[in-house]
């Protein structure tokens, strides 16, 4: 699991009322790699995929669309978490896996995860001791913060700042991260909220990724959806 596999998707369109841009995602880990299918891989994609966002853990009316993946998105991402001294050339995986984009009727509001198992512990511990080093926020910040430089129409961004996100303590490894970035429009200042959330059992590493505009993403859903991916990764492992 390697942040160019979660970067994150522009919108398009007002405030905005158009389903937001192709949103950049893979399970592709640029430098690392992914084991050759065994009867073990097998078995670990199987455990991840379970461990994803269903249909049924969002409200009634959201939409969920495949994953768009944008190489060019997610090299430029890998390029600068490399510069900040995160290589993920020796990781292997076991098994890479991905839930669709669920959104709100109008594209807004977004929720999304990745589930990954390492070929050992260490593998999968690799991302979040990375994302535990105080730099971390910084690095995120320069990494998504451009690729909402196009989200409205008539206005550039201001600002972002990238700071720690409170979540639930559902397990020991785990970091959230919360990036605020600001455009200046002809209406006004518009703010766009991107959460990140890391969270490690074993083996098994799970990254969600919520968006929202102008409010952040509900806290009550957000909090329901981290707790339920922790407790399916902690039964995954156990399996």
């Amino acid at each position: 699991m390697l942040l160019a596999a979660m970067a994150f998707g522009a919108c398009a369109g007002g405030v905005p009322k158009q389903r937001p841009a192709a949103a950049t995602s893979a399970t592709a880990h640029p430098g690392g790699a992914v084991t050759t299918a065994t009867n073990s891989s097998v078995a670990d994609r199987t455990a991840a995929t379970a461990a994803l966002f269903k249909a049924s853990d969002l409200p009634n009316n959201w939409q969920s669309t495949p994953r768009h993946h944008s190489t060019s998105n997610q090299e430029r991402i890998a390029a600068q978490l490399i510069a900040c001294d995160h290589d993920s050339s020796k990781v292997h995986w076991s098994a890479t896996t991905e839930s669709p984009d669920f959104t709100t009727p109008n594209g807004v509001t977004l929720a999304r995860n990745d589930v990954d198992v390492g070929s050992t512990t260490s593998d999968a511990e690799q991302l979040l001791v990375y994302a535990q080093r105080p730099e971390w926020p910084t690095c995120l910040n320069a990494a998504i913060t451009p690729q909402y430089e196009n989200t409205f129409p008539d206005a550039k961004v201001t600002g972002s700042t990238t700071s720690a996100l409170k979540a639930p303590a559902v397990l020991d490894k785990i970091v959230a991260t919360r990036t605020t970035v600001t455009f200046n429009a002809p209406s006004g200042t518009i703010s766009l909220y991107a959460d990140f959330v890391i969270l490690q059992y074993h083996r098994f590493i799970a990254t969600l990724f919520f968006r929202d505009i102008i409010t952040p993403f509900d806290t009550g859903l957000q909090q329901q959806l981290i707790t339920t991916v922790a407790n399916r990764i902690k039964a995954a492992a156990a399996g």
